[in-house]
């Protein structure tokens, strides 16, 4: 298993991340996260299931804070990462 916040333990967060995803948990036929934004603005979701070949999933509009994201699983394996959106996206 995977621990994204080993690495900001131990190197931290470099450019203070605007958005930190949770590990996944299994929910029924979905995976659920908590979101945890530091700056409020757009944010695009994207998954993958080879961490090469990412596909936008939603955009979000949205406030800091911790925001519940939750998505059906798609595969065995499943990544998902979030971007904050500039305005040229």
């Amino acid at each position: 298993m995977d621990h994204p916040e080993w690495v900001v333990a131990i190197y931290g967060n470099p450019g203070g991340a605007p958005c930190v995803l949770s590990q996944p948990i299994i929910y029924g036929e979905s995976l659920r996260f908590d979101l945890k934004l530091t700056d409020s603005g757009r944010y695009r979701v994207f998954r993958s299931t080879d961490l090469i070949n990412w596909k936008s999933v939603e955009d979000i509009e949205a406030s800091s804070g911790i925001h519940q994201l939750k998505y059906s699983l798609f595969g065995s394996t499943c990544f998902f990462q979030v971007q904050q959106s500039t305005d040229e996206d």
